[in-house]
């Protein structure tokens, strides 16, 4: 316990640094589709981080991870990454 309390007095006051990066969110058509409440939000909120960029995608909570564009434009993103 005593080992617990010494990390959270560590953490306390610590903070992780606000990063400014473009923000890139992929949404599967059919999840918003049943579910009115789970519309995208408003891109204000996010617009805080920086660029956002939202693309809706054909497919479900799962198979959106294996849609070909949804791997096509993470690996553009990712090879462009320093």
């Amino acid at each position: 316990m005593r080992l617990f309390m010494r990390c959270h007095a560590l953490m306390d006051g610590y903070a992780l640094p606000r990063l400014q990066a473009p923000l890139h969110v992929w949404w599967a058509r059919e999840t918003l589709g049943e579910r009115p409440h789970r519309n995208p939000p408003d891109m204000a909120e996010w617009s805080v981080c920086g660029d956002c960029e939202v693309r809706i995608l054909d497919g479900d909570h799962r198979t959106i991870l294996s849609h070909p564009q949804l791997a096509e434009e993470f690996r553009r993103l990712t090879r462009a990454c320093p």
